[in-house]
């Protein structure tokens, strides 16, 4: 009876957090922004032949001002059970991943940068030899 009563009150902090969070990322644009997203994604409805090339690359501005990847795998960590811990970080991993594109990857000729700002000699030469 008791836990019932606790898992009730749990799903509504829960929804109440992931209503806050939205909202602080919402706020992030300015009123005639959100006006032109809001615009953007209606006529867009999940199809991007809908919009012009132009008005694609807009949105995309627009949730990158946003922070979609960011809000989206904050969303998931809230939304697991006991997010703070290693399950709702390795979800919140995954879906800013799969949202984002996955890991940024270098190019074969790239040279890796260390703590100091310089490029690191051990890594660029191991890869020279490989």
């Amino acid at each position: 009876m008791r836990s019932r009563w606790l898992v009730r009150k749990l799903w509504l902090v829960t929804a109440a957090d992931l209503a806050l969070l939205g909202r602080r990322h919402w706020k992030r644009l300015e009123p005639d922004e959100r006006d032109r997203l809001a615009k953007l994604i209606i006529r867009w409805r999940g199809q991007g032949s809908r919009l012009t090339a132009s008005e694609r690359r807009e949105m995309n501005e627009l949730l990158d001002k946003v922070g979609h990847v960011e809000l989206l795998s904050g969303a998931a960590r809230r939304a697991v059970p006991f997010g703070g811990g290693i399950a709702g970080r390795v979800v919140g991993r995954v879906v800013g991943r799969v949202v984002g594109g996955g890991k940024p990857r270098r190019s074969r000729g790239s040279v890796d940068i260390g703590h100091n700002g310089k490029p690191d000699a051990a890594k660029s030469s191991s890869r020279q030899r490989a």
